[in-house]
């Protein structure tokens, strides 16, 4: 994204905190929050390779809160990445709320496409996202790799009676992926649509479209379909994404793959869960399986120990036991 878009957005942020500066004393004092994940983890690989490792996979620092009633703030530094060794910014964004059917959001944040990743890492079901979810849904964007971007984006509800609505998220982005600077003029759009049913039914369908490459001649679309069920004790998701990506202006690449999981709580403080996870790298690749045994003991929502076991069909089958502090 060019530079001025940037300043644009710094500029608007200054603008908003000046013009309620007189009403400091009124503000709300932000809520402060830190997420650690760690685990051990045994993969079955016959010692070729490290195989029984501990791990810190995320350490990370959360501001949030409202500057008033309709104006809300979200920021989130990654100290530690499993991954990517060091800090990383994770996301910043500005909201204001209209109504609940119209609301703004600006800055680097998750866009709407997929349901399993979207929500608060600390509330994933499963240790490790799916294949679809991991290998498609995480890498939109032409350097995409942290299910975020930097854009604006309109969203909001509808209730058309007490137990049913509809939902709907349109984002438009730079889709050069978190903490990148634009490297065309094309931005990528996503757009989410989400239908709320009776007996908790929740049915949704996202659209990616974008371009890539430095004068924005690779095109990159992908389609999803959503969905769950949830209650109390009872959580059961499906989701299936096709994708088409231009790797160079002759070759295309045409992912595709599904997931299905269910979780259910045999005791107040115990989950039990299974997911089926099927991916294909491409039209013509072989499919790759996955069966993902779970069990979850919560002291609270979001505190928690989570113990998975893949089961991948042609590739090591790995056991995780992971940890997660929220405060």
């Amino acid at each position: 994204m060019k530079s001025g878009f940037y300043k644009l957005i710094l500029l608007s942020i200054i603008l908003i905190s000046f013009s309620f500066a007189q009403n400091a004393a009124k503000i709300p004092l932000p809520k402060i929050g830190v997420w650690v994940v760690s685990n051990y983890q045994y993969i079955d690989n016959d010692n070729l390779t490290p195989n029984n490792t501990f791990n810190l996979k995320h350490a990370r620092f959360i501001v949030k809160g409202k500057l008033l009633k309709n104006i809300d703030y979200h920021a989130m530094v990654d100290l530690h990445d499993n991954a990517v060794k060091g800090a990383k910014f994770m996301q910043a964004w500005v909201g204001y709320t209209v109504t609940k059917a119209l609301k703004f959001r600006v800055g680097q944040f998750k866009y709407p496409f997929g349901i399993e990743a979207y929500p608060s890492l600390m509330k994933w079901k499963f240790t490790n996202p799916s294949f679809i979810t991991g290998s498609i849904v995480k890498k939109l964007g032409s350097s995409g790799n942290a299910f975020r971007d930097v854009g604006a984006q309109v969203f909001g509800a509808h209730k058309f009676s007490k137990s049913v609505s509809l939902e709907y998220k349109v984002m438009i982005m730079n889709g050069a992926g978190a903490n990148k600077a634009e490297n065309n003029n094309d931005k990528d759009i996503v757009v989410y649509a989400g239908l709320k049913l009776p007996k908790k039914i929740h049915l949704g369908a996202s659209l990616y479209s974008g371009k890539g490459g430095p004068n924005g001649e690779l095109s990159e679309t992908a389609f999803g379909l959503q969905a769950k069920f949830n209650t109390k004790k009872l959580a059961l998701q499906a989701e299936y994404i096709t994708a088409n990506f231009d790797k160079t202006t002759t070759t295309e690449v045409k992912p595709n793959g599904f997931y299905a999981y269910a979780s259910y709580k045999i005791l107040p403080k115990v989950e039990l869960g299974l997911r089926i996870d099927r991916y294909k790298a491409d039209t013509d690749a072989n499919e790759m399986k996955r069966l993902t045994f779970a069990t979850g003991y919560y002291f609270n929502p979001i505190n928690r120990i989570m113990v998975n076991y893949e089961v991948k069909e042609n590739m090591d089958n790995v056991f995780t036991l992971q940890f997660y502090l929220g405060i």
